[in-house]
């Protein structure tokens, strides 16, 4: 069960959403390049490449930067990754993330909820008089 005050835990979710910001386009085409010659491929014409390029950059852009980074050229590849190798890895290491968001998210949600102001029976009944309803006719128009 997480607990703390709303400040800190409008920090720590700024700090978790901060963490899932993706890399630039650039970034990533940079560490794809880099990939490219540490690995053994197979040589393609410049369309493909280029293709290749532009289909693992965007896809590697729904990932945080470290993730994407790390699953490029931390992790060791023997050969070129396929896309199904690649999102696997990013997979693994943003799910962690990706938790902790979810958990803090529900958690500001349930806090919002409970202090959320409440009213008493007098008000609520103030309010359906203000606005031409009686309680009465509620069980009024059930039994009809």
């Amino acid at each position: 069960m997480l607990r703390g005050d709303g400040e800190v835990l409008a920090r720590v979710l700024q700090s978790v959403e901060t963490a899932m910001t993706p890399a630039p386009r650039r970034e990533i085409e940079a560490w794809l390049a880099e990939l490219s010659v540490i690995v053994a491929r197979r040589q393609e014409d410049e369309f493909t490449e280029t293709l290749r390029v532009e289909a693992y950059a965007s896809r590697l852009q729904q990932f945080p930067a470290d993730v994407a980074r790390q699953a490029l050229l931390v992790e060791t590849w023997r050969f070129w990754p396929s896309w199904a190798e690649l999102e696997e890895v990013c997979c693994r290491l943003a799910r962690p993330r990706e938790t902790m968001l979810g958990a803090l998210r529900s958690f500001r949600q349930s806090a919002e909820d409970q202090a959320a102001p409440r009213v008493t029976k007098e008000q609520a009944d103030g309010i359906l008089r203000e606005f031409g309803f009686a309680p009465r006719t509620f069980g009024a128009a059930a039994d009809a």
